[in-house]
């Protein structure tokens, strides 16, 4: 009797603990989901207002902006998110003429910037997944894709259809500082689906997979499972590969 009354208090407290945890329980999940929900919707904003930002570039300099631009020692010194600023926002025009081009992005004037990143540039939710310096998104650097370095690149250059290339690509495994003149080095880093742990296209939302933004200005959400092939033509401006977007987006 003394073993069943302790069983049976035991089974009392777990249930009064069910009763009293569960709807504790289910507002965190629903309060999670909200949460993962709204950081979907901001990566796709982000990333329309970057493609927008650069097509608006283009229709002024007739290219699209640089991977980054050297310095005078030859190597990269300044990011496209850098000359993306004004494009982004007209606030940030102010902001571009704080920044000197005469010292690299991490010069003693510039590092001073370091806190202004423009929100389009990061989900305001994931900054606490890492440095809150580091950007969500950065471009494919290559020869043959939109961004071969310091040279440029014409929407008519992508002769694979606007709509089947990749402009910008969310990344988190990188940890680039959203100034750097640093992307995805298409020949250091195989093209690829993969966590926020290793570099490829990743997010720090449970909730989908990974988005781009497409040269069209389209934003698509990848599946987890899209083939790598798949991507890696949407990775070139003029491969000739064919790309099957039924296969590459989110169900």
């Amino acid at each position: 009797m003394i073993i069943m009354g302790r069983l049976f208090a035991c089974g009392s407290i777990t249930a009064l603990a069910s009763l009293l945890l569960g709807p504790a329980m289910y507002v965190g999940k629903r309060a999670d989901d909200h949460k993962q929900a709204a950081a979907a919707t901001q990566t796709v904003s982000n990333l329309k207002g970057i493609s927008l930002a650069m097509h608006a570039y283009h229709d002024k300099y007739n290219h699209l902006p640089p991977a980054y631009v050297l310095g005078a020692d030859g190597k990269p010194a300044h990011s496209w998110r850098v000359l993306l600023l004004p494009f982004l926002d007209s606030d940030y025009e102010a902001l571009l003429k704080q920044y000197d081009f005469k010292e690299p992005w991490n010069g003693p004037n510039n590092r001073k910037l370091a806190d202004k990143m423009p929100s389009q540039y990061r989900v305001a939710s994931h900054r606490n997944a890492g440095n809150k310096f580091f950007t969500s998104y950065v471009v494919l650097v290559g020869p043959k894709t939109a961004f071969p370095g310091h040279k440029t690149v014409k929407l008519n250059d992508i002769t694979e259809g606007l709509g089947n290339t990749i402009l910008v690509a969310e990344a988190e495994g990188l940890n680039i500082h959203w100034m750097e003149p640093r992307d995805w080095d298409v020949g250091a880093f195989p093209i690829k689906i993969s966590t926020v742990t290793k570099p490829g296209f990743s997010t720090h939302n449970r909730g989908r997979g990974p988005c781009i933004a497409l040269a069209d200005a389209i934003i698509r959400c990848l599946d987890i499972n899209t083939p790598v092939d798949q991507l890696v033509g949407m990775s070139t401006i003029a491969g000739g590969e064919k790309v099957n977007l039924k296969l590459v987006e989110a169900k």
